[in-house]
């Protein structure tokens, strides 16, 4: 039995992967731990696993953190050096405790504390890498949400390219990183690359939790890169009002905005409402459940309002799902094998928009640029093409065929009897 601690910092998206994993590989044995903020310990230890609290809190309801994070532009910048970095020494220093004895460290995105104290204490570490846009490929350039036209647009000009434009990018935010390389060398360990890139990639391993289809393996990743696909697990049903409304009538259309998109202002709903209308749809609109007596006047006989659902139960009996594109939303989407139209935000989602686009099974209407015109003849589109709906149902199949978290765990104890 080996002792393997998670961690992760974030949303739900960041959670469930860690929790999906943990619950896999309790269940062959082995002792988990999550270390994540005090928001999820209620979801960690109702899986039956092991919970350490470490900052910062990000918790959706704080105004200030939801402008950071739904800032396409200044976003990334102000969510690190306003929140996740200020707390990285604390969080070093509680994580010492929860790193002793174990096997593995298998960190997220922004938990770069986990990293530093797994190198201090020499341990072996895994990334987890979630989205494709992580793995920064001059081969397979990201679309960022600041300019996305740089990696759409501009994709014919060749790997070298985005090459020089990526070196670029990790210059300029280099400086961001100065919290890390000074809590770096207190542990007496070298400074390391820019981790807000490749250099948070793990030497030893990193889980690459999306299917090929999805973001197709390149030369320039990592050699210690292991392909997984979607962490993805059986969904618990919906619940029965939910579920009566769903079955009594043509398949719905479906809002999903994820849980913290919800927290920012202006969300489309009422547009969202009006276009499925204008097509003549029924419509299942989720709000984020403390906003749900707020939106509640949207809901009518053709109309179901509801704070949340799982993803994976009501995906699969939509005719069409909308999205704000974070990756944990693309994966139940393509898993369901229904068109869908993407909303991104912020962050990876103008990149998880553009490959659900290029499979051929998805258009994308960035936030500012939604109205009901657009929204209701996207709808038009993808609903009335049946070859859309055939590819769907195609892409749908090989999702459903693949076990992420089963590829993960086999990984994982590699690593570890390594």
């Amino acid at each position: 039995m080996a002792r393997i601690v998670f961690a992760t910092l974030g949303s739900d998206g960041d959670l469930l992967p860690c929790v999906r994993l943990g619950e896999a590989l309790r269940s062959r044995g082995h002792d988990v731990v999550v270390a994540t903020t005090e928001l999820h310990r209620g979801t960690v230890t109702g899986a039956g696993i092991g919970f350490a609290s470490v900052p910062p809190d990000l918790r959706p309801g704080n105004a200030e953190l939801m402008a950071a994070v739904l800032d396409p532009v200044k976003g990334p910048e102000r969510l690190y050096r306003g929140f996740v970095f200020p707390a990285l020494d604390e969080a070093c220093t509680r994580f010492e405790t929860v790193a002793e004895g174990a096997d593995l460290v298998v960190y997220g995105v922004l938990a770069h504390f986990a990293r530093i104290v797994a190198e201090a204490k020499r341990v072996p570490h895994a990334a987890l890498v979630l989205s494709p846009l992580t793995m920064f490929s001059a081969c397979d350039p990201p679309i960022l949400a600041a300019m996305p036209f740089v990696g759409r647009d501009l994709r014919f000009l060749g790997p070298g390219f985005h090459a020089f434009l990526i070196r670029q990018f990790e210059r300029m935010s280099m400086s961001w990183c100065r919290p890390v390389f000074d809590i770096r060398k207190r542990y007496g360990l070298p400074t390391g690359g820019n981790v807000l890139f490749r250099g948070g990639l793990s030497p030893h391993l990193n889980l690459a939790m999306f299917p090929a289809l999805f973001g197709p393996p390149q030369p320039d990743w990592p050699p210690s890169t292991v392909p997984c696909g979607f962490p993805l697990v059986d969904p618990p049903g919906l619940d029965a009002d939910l579920q009566a409304f769903v079955a009594d009538g043509p398949a719905p259309v479906v809002l999903a905005l994820g849980s913290t998109s919800v927290f920012g202002g202006g969300m489309p709903y009422g547009a969202f409402v009006d276009a499925a209308r204008w097509h003549g749809r029924r419509a299942v609109v989720l709000v984020g459940a403390d906003f749900v007596d707020r939106w509640r006047r949207l809901a009518g006989p053709d109309i179901f309002v509801a704070g949340a659902a799982p993803y994976g139960a009501l995906f699969a009996q939509a005719a069409l799902t909308v999205h704000q594109g974070g990756v944990g939303t693309c994966a139940e989407a393509l898993r369901a094998g229904r068109p869908m139209i993407v909303v991104p935000h912020a962050n990876d989602q103008f990149d998880n928009a553009d490959r659900a686009r290029r499979l051929g099974i998805a258009e994308a209407i960035p936030l500012r640029r939604l109205t009901v015109r657009r929204l209701a003849l996207a709808m038009g589109r993808m609903l009335a093409d049946p070859d859309i709906a055939r590819r769907a149902a195609e892409v749908g199949r090989t999702v459903q065929a693949q076990d992420g978290v089963g590829a993960a765990v086999a990984a994982i104890e590699r690593a570890v009897a390594r």
